[in-house]
């Protein structure tokens, strides 16, 4: 899970059965994957709207790879976020939701670069 780690705290506490995912965490990965297909029909530049109705269960329910268009899987991404916060009282995605460049930033934060190393165990030139 890529952007959704924050919502563990709010999922797991110190005794989760791990036998069986909660239903919050199925919907955390759904999100995951219906992330990753918006941005491969984003890759792909499909069409936004194809000729085919969808009900909102039929959105809701069906696998990422079965949404060929960037609207129904735009719409199944909101309404499992709806999902989160109306159904399990989770709070809402978009406040918990980082942007990559600050993870990356706070995991860099003392980072050895390649220059520190050499310049440590190269002998200096007299």
């Amino acid at each position: 899970m890529k952007y959704y780690d924050t919502y563990l705290p709010y999922i797991i506490d110190d005794d989760y059965d791990w036998s069986y995912p909660a239903p919050e965490m199925q919907l955390l990965w759904r999100l995951d994957d219906l992330q990753g297909r918006l941005e491969e029909l984003i890759a792909k530049d499909a069409p936004y709207r194809d000729g085919y109705i969808y009900s909102e269960d039929d959105i809701r329910y069906a696998l990422p790879e079965h949404l060929s268009d960037i609207g129904k899987v735009e719409r199944a991404i909101e309404l499992a976020k709806d999902d989160l916060v109306h159904k399990y009282g989770l709070p809402d995605p978009d406040t918990l939701i980082f942007d990559e460049l600050e993870v990356v930033a706070e995991d860099c934060v003392g980072q050895m670069t390649l220059l520190d190393l050499l310049s440590e165990e190269l002998p200096k030139a007299a």
